[in-house]
């Protein structure tokens, strides 16, 4: 099977993590992953408290790639917001492609064990909530400076206080003259 990304290197078998197994690329160290092979090699391990704190030269693919399976269009998934990465798909073979050093950032982000999730609509979607939330506060701040933690604090003490409905309509109420 050829290598998605390099035009004329093969994918050889290759161990990716604790006897799971992958194809890889010689040249550009990528992997091709099945993601039912994963499923099965995750119910067989320990969920480790271990995260991996090494730096990790990753080579993000940004070009479209193609299946090496079937051809078809790999679909590209963002990691997480705290990195750019993305994962290709290919959601008709269920195989994915993990660039070079992204198993390592996987492992860094402790997201290694959630592989598959990564690719559903409520991860996708729970990420596009997160980077409006965080540019929503961004704004605030910006907004309000120094008085941005009172306002912090009382939106804690807010969220977590059982009568929360009726501080929020009081707030709301036009004073009287």
């Amino acid at each position: 099977m050829n290598c998605p990304k390099c035009e004329g290197y093969y994918l050889k078998p290759q161990k990716l993590d604790n006897g799971l197994m992958a194809l890889s690329c010689d040249n550009c160290r990528g992997t091709l992953l099945s993601i039912v092979q994963f499923i099965q090699w995750r119910a067989t391990q320990k969920i480790s408290d271990n995260i991996v704190n090494a730096i990790c030269e990753i080579d993000e693919t940004s070009q479209l790639l193609y299946c090496p399976k079937c051809s078809g269009f790999m679909t590209k998934y963002r990691i997480s917001n705290h990195t750019h990465n993305r994962l290709d798909l290919c959601y008709r073979c269920y195989e994915v492609w993990i660039d070079s050093g992204e198993w390592q950032l996987l492992r860094q982000l402790d997201l290694q064990q959630q592989l598959d999730d990564i690719f559903s609509d409520r991860w996708q979607n729970n990420l596009v909530v997160n980077i409006i939330d965080e540019k929503i506060e961004k704004r605030v701040k910006n907004l309000f400076g120094d008085e941005f933690s009172k306002i912090s604090a009382f939106k804690v003490w807010l969220d977590s206080y059982e009568k929360k409905n009726v501080v929020i309509e009081y707030l709301k109420k036009r004073k009287s003259k």
